[in-house]
């Protein structure tokens, strides 16, 4: 058995070859740039403009480590009409050691991809999305898009009418929207023919629901069925598998 000691000294040792990882990015000196960075965050279910959304602009490190260093070289937020503009100026010849990473964070009531929730279980954390950059485009820098989803619960009532392949207990689901899927599932119960699911999804785009359920063996009977989820309202559906 290894001692405390023993135990102190690997965690020392890792701690350190982890911050070996971190370093200083150089100040801004004969190839300092100014670069802007523009564009729009979008809500992608009416295409409208998303406004009071964070953007973050970070240069990052390329280096083979475990804990890569990164510095904050510009923030914003989208305004009322989804705009955002970051000018901001670095040392351009740090591209050949660090890459371009422009971040946009949705607030919690938005989403990017379907998720299904497990029982009990009401919160997601923010979601993100980023561009990466690993050269000095100026063009594409002031054309930068972002698009979240307003996140929705529905429910999805599962009605088994057909028996268990004992072999094979499993249903498989995937939820797509907009070419954004998830998947999920759950175990048929003998003693349970209703069974409810919960996922969050969006609105106003149609949430289509994949289920695959084995009849029997190397046989599977696959369930198309699709919902437009409304805001205000308790959203659900009823499959019958």
């Amino acid at each position: 058995m290894s001692s405390p000691m023993k135990i102190v000294s690997s965690v020392i040792l890792l701690f350190i070859l982890l911050s070996s990882c971190r370093k200083e990015i150089p100040p801004c000196s004969g190839n300092c740039s100014q670069i802007v960075f523009s564009g729009v965050v979008l809500d992608k279910s009416l295409n409208t403009p998303l406004p009071n959304q964070n953007i973050d602009i970070k240069l990052h490190q390329i280096a083979s480590c475990l804990i890569c260093s990164f510095d904050v070289i510009g923030t914003a937020k989208s305004d009322a009409n989804g705009n955002f503009s970051v000018a901001t100026s670095f040392d351009t010849s740090l591209l050949k050691k660090y890459f371009i990473l422009v971040t946009a964070t949705a607030t919690a009531n938005y989403i990017y991809y379907p998720r299904t929730i497990p029982a009990g279980d009401t919160e997601i954390p923010k979601i993100s999305t980023s561009l990466r950059f690993d050269h000095l485009d100026t063009t594409a820098f002031k054309q930068l898009q972002f698009g979240f989803y307003p996140k929705i619960l529905l429910k999805i009532n599962m009605h088994r009418v057909s028996d268990i392949i004992p072999d094979y207990p499993s249903i498989s689901q995937s939820y797509e929207y907009d070419n954004h899927t998830a998947v999920g599932g759950f175990l048929q119960n003998p003693a349970n023919k209703d069974t409810t699911l919960s996922i969050y999804t969006t609105t106003n785009i149609f949430t289509r629901i994949i289920t695959y359920k084995a009849t029997i063996p190397a046989n599977v009977a696959i369930i198309n069925d699709s919902i437009m989820c409304k805001a205000g309202i308790n959203n659900s559906i009823d499959i019958n598998y």
